[in-house]
């Protein structure tokens, strides 16, 4: 299907994105006219450049659609169930017509040895399906992250880790300067429990002898 063929019923470009419409039902298409998701809901918009969020009438779910992981004909959507105890979230991925190939639930996780709680693709995530491939960095926290390749049946193999950042490794007292005691005008003391003291409570200076 060519872009020009839609051009009647694109709208709301963003970057390589637009949402589509087709009689009341919307979709997303890509920049080079490939659905990305055929119009079949009845709420959808740009989040920003990175996701589309999307909605059917009378759900209690919302869906947001990475737009950084469509590649080989799948995308990955990230859903948010409304219940009466909260909320629940799963990701999986999808085809055009929102059929999942891929769901990263607790049986998926067991089955490659994955603590399901650690594995999340980001919104913003640029990474995709290339020749039935994905490789993801998942990050743990903001030092280091794991490396995994996953194929379209879920198989799983483990890469390593990637570090982002060093973790800090000098006495933390390296780091700290007193310019604040200045400010608060009581630079001259020098005795390090009474700096504390006064980080707490500044209007102890008149109780230090």
């Amino acid at each position: 299907m060519k872009k020009e063929e839609y051009k009647d019923v694109i709208h709301e470009w963003k970057g390589d994105f637009a949402i589509i419409t087709r009689g009341n039902k919307k979709g997303i298409i890509y920049i080079d006219g490939t659905i990305v998701i055929e119009p079949i809901f009845d709420y959808v918009e740009h989040n920003n450049y990175h996701t589309i969020l999307a909605s059917y009438d009378n759900s209690k779910s919302n869906f947001d659609i990475l737009l950084g992981t469509f590649g080989d004909g799948y995308v990955c959507i990230e859903e948010r169930e409304r219940t009466q105890y909260g909320s629940t979230r799963i990701q999986y991925f999808v085809n055009k017509n929102m059929e999942k190939v891929l769901v990263f639930d607790e049986i998926w996780a067991m089955k490659n040895d994955i603590d399901i709680d650690e594995f999340h693709i980001p919104l913003h995530t640029t990474c995709h399906f290339y020749n039935g491939i994905l490789k993801i960095d998942v990050a743990v926290d903001e030092y280091f992250g794991r490396l995994f390749e996953i194929n379209i049946n879920g198989d799983v193999k483990y890469i390593g880790e990637t570090h982002y950042k060093e973790f800090i490794t000098e006495s933390i007292e390296n780091y700290l300067n007193y310019d604040g005691y200045e400010e608060f005008e009581y630079y001259n003391i020098e005795n390090d429990s009474y700096r504390d003291a006064l980080d707490d409570d500044i209007e102890a200076m008149g109780n230090l002898d």
